[in-house]
């Protein structure tokens, strides 16, 4: 009873992999992780242009940014800031090209998202680039909204509280 257990789950888990490698699973990981990564630098431009517009002070902003930043991500914040900094005298741009930068990355991870279950799924629907594009758009602007919502909501619920 054991044995055909045990004979199941390798079947099973060698069948997983199998489709894993036909499927180009670490490709495609490699590259949700790679946008996803790239997607940070327009973010931190746009938080910076957004903080920066709000405070009346972007070298404020930059600060507050880097210093939630290192919190997370210890190693390698200090390069990132100084690339930020040098990019940071075009601040009247930073919103804007955060942006563009946030909505060309941000599709582009969930384009790939999107081919992957195509993929996986075996999907036999053939979508053209715009389409696609489109659509991993309006994913992105749903997402960011989705995310000033819980924010704001968060940050409400932070007020009433000390209303006390």
């Amino acid at each position: 009873m054991h044995i055909t257990r045990m004979r199941r789950m390798y079947t099973f888990v060698k069948e997983v992999y199998s489709e894993f490698v036909s499927d180009r699973g670490t490709l495609f990981a490699a590259a949700i992780s790679f946008f996803g990564i790239v997607s940070l630098i327009p973010l931190l431009l746009l938080a910076i242009g957004i903080f920066g517009h709000i405070t009346g002070s972007y070298e404020s902003a930059r600060q507050q940014v880097f210093m939630f930043i290192r919190n997370y991500f210890p190693i390698g914040v200090d390069q990132l800031e100084e690339n930020l900094k040098s990019i940071s005298a075009y601040s009247g741009v930073l919103g804007g090209l955060g942006v563009l930068g946030l909505l060309w990355t941000g599709s582009q991870v969930f384009a790939i998202v999107q081919q992957v279950m195509d993929i996986a799924l075996g999907s036999k629907l053939r979508v053209g680039f715009l389409y696609r594009r489109l659509v991993a758009v309006a994913v992105v602007i749903c997402a960011g909204l989705l995310f000033l919502i819980s924010v704001g909501i968060t940050s409400l619920f932070a007020i009433i509280r000390t209303w006390d």
